[in-house]
């Protein structure tokens, strides 16, 4: 019976730590100047082995004067997302000013668990892979930044 009931806690304890997949994050970055504007561009993008399950993502769109400034606001105000992303599930979307630095941040999160695969194609603007039948793989994500670009650290 002693045998039986350590076997038994042993299965429990095992399926309960195989369960659980440990969310790792790769970082990426990117820095440009051009004509007085500085753009930071981070991610932070989880995934579980290698498919995508989270992207955070962040803009620092800063202006070296206020007359650039300006300028820069009434062009990234009409390139703004936050109409067309409101109300899709697994994606949050803020825009704000910050007059007194000069720069605007833009911040979008996505959960792949959560977003349709329509919602997907909308904000991504890639119509070619169904998150319904294919993942987002994360190496091949790191991959296609690197070719933008960015800095990848996993």
């Amino acid at each position: 019976m002693k045998k039986l009931l350590c076997m038994a806690f042993a299965v429990i304890c095992l399926s309960a730590c195989g369960g659980e997949k440990e969310t790792k994050t790769m970082v990426c970055s990117l820095e440009q100047e051009t004509s007085g504007i500085k753009t930071e561009m981070n991610m932070d993008i989880g995934y579980e082995g290698d498919k995508v399950v989270t992207q955070n993502q962040e803009a620092i769109i800063t202006a070296d004067s206020k007359e650039v400034y300006d300028a820069m606001i009434p062009t990234l105000k009409a390139y703004s997302k936050e109409d067309e992303y409101k109300g899709m599930d697994g994606v949050t979307y803020t825009i704000k000013e910050d007059e007194e630095n000069l720069r605007m941040v833009e911040k979008v999160t996505l959960d792949f668990y959560k977003i349709s695969a329509d919602d997907y194609k909308t904000v991504s603007g890639d119509s070619s892979i169904d998150l319904e039948k294919d993942k987002i793989d994360v190496d091949k994500t790191k991959e296609r930044l690197e070719g933008q670009g960015f800095s990848c650290v996993k």
